[in-house]
């Protein structure tokens, strides 16, 4: 999440629901709830650098969540090949992402998050499964979307855990960091993170099927003005 900087971009948009390919991902300008939105690209070597503008301007609703993803996605499946493969053969998955924050404002809310979607067969069945893995959170108080597991050690963090009524991908499990994971300078640092020890925690406390496919994992952000 970065200024709006489209000159130096290999591609920008600000209508709802562009798409655009590149190193792998498809990048998704998600904007379904009106607001405003616009979403920018651009590659360098093995890095791909995505940056949004979106705000929502609906209260106490989630309007966009503009995203760059990889597996199956709504128009096709992205050009990494990664994906699909069953929770049970995922020993290692590990995430570099680094994510400069909007400032301060009050009354804004926001979420930093990856967002998996599992089925039972590894191609283009809609999915049964949702987990929403929070990175960072301003404001934005999750515990009470569902059924509160409680906190867990999962390899080296505590997690809040909530067992959330579906939004219509079957079970969907939200985790997130207490407390928020550290800044530097308002950036958000992600290093060789491995997400393996989640979903393993997830399959072990009986939320998943081990043999369950992950078909798709997407990097995005979610707004809320109040």
């Amino acid at each position: 999440v970065q200024p709006f900087d489209n000159e130096n971009a290999d591609w920008s948009s600000c209508e709802p629901y562009a798409t655009y390919r590149a190193g792998g991902f498809m990048f998704y300008n998600n904007r379904w709830g009106g607001g405003e939105g616009c979403i920018s690209v651009k590659r360098e070597g093995d890095a791909v650098t995505w940056w949004t503008t979106h705000d929502s301007n609906s209260p106490e609703q989630v309007t966009e969540a503009p995203l760059a993803s990889i597996g199956m996605t709504w128009e096709g499946w992205a050009e990494n090949k990664s994906l699909p493969r069953k929770l049970k053969d995922i020993e290692e998955l590990r995430l570099n992402w680094t994510v400069s924050l909007p400032p301060y404002e009050p009354g804004r809310r926001f979420v930093i998050y990856l967002q998996f979607y599992l089925n039972d067969t590894g191609d283009d069945e809609k999915p049964n499964g949702d987990i929403g893995l929070i990175f960072y959170r301003e404001g934005f108080e999750f515990e009470n979307w569902g059924q509160f597991e409680g906190h867990h050690a999962i390899g080296d963090l505590v997690w809040s855990v909530v067992d959330k009524p579906t939004g219509g991908f079957g079970k969907y499990i939200m985790l997130a960091p207490e407390p928020n994971l550290q800044l530097t300078d308002n950036v958000l640092q992600i290093s060789n993170f491995d997400i393996a020890p989640i979903l393993r925690f997830l399959v072990e406390r009986g939320y998943y099927n081990p043999d369950k496919y992950l078909v798709h994992l997407s990097t995005s952000m979610e707004s809320i003005v109040i």
